[in-house]
């Protein structure tokens, strides 16, 4: 499968990655198996990293998407999710789903580096959700 995840609940931290072509099926299947895990739990941390996934997905399948965290209030309460993006339509398709998060009071953040997610994720109250790190010239 395309798509892997680790929980790490003791830390509170998910790392999820996606490789290759990934439908809105794989997807929404991934994110709800590791909604569903035991310990899966509120305020957990999420690394997406799709810097080598191409995303076959449409703007109605986004917030399907959305839709499909909301089905799990008590499990996504207080989460964050750092998406990793290197391709521009990938980077647009994700910060497309960070901005209907923030309709939804879903944090998800998208960034180009590992660095800046995990600043981002350290930063509780810090920045705002749907921050990117766009304006950094590539490879940065």
């Amino acid at each position: 499968m395309p798509i892997r995840y680790t929980l790490h609940a003791a830390a509170s931290f998910a790392h999820l990655t996606a490789e290759g072509p990934i439908n809105y099926k794989e997807l929404s299947a991934a994110i709800r198996k590791l909604l569903e895990e035991p310990d899966f739990k509120p305020g957990i941390q999420i690394i997406g990293d799709f810097r080598t996934a191409e995303l076959e997905v449409g703007s109605t399948e986004l917030w399907n998407l959305l839709y499909l965290l909301q089905a799990f209030p008590e499990r996504v309460e207080r989460t964050r999710w750092a998406l990793l993006a290197q391709a521009p339509a990938t980077f647009g398709l994700l910060r497309m789903l960070s901005s209907y998060g923030e309709r939804l009071h879903v944090k998800i953040g998208v960034f180009r580096t590992l660095e800046s997610a995990r600043e981002w994720l350290n930063e509780r109250d810090g920045l705002p959700a749907g921050h990117s790190d766009r304006a950094l010239p590539p490879g940065t």
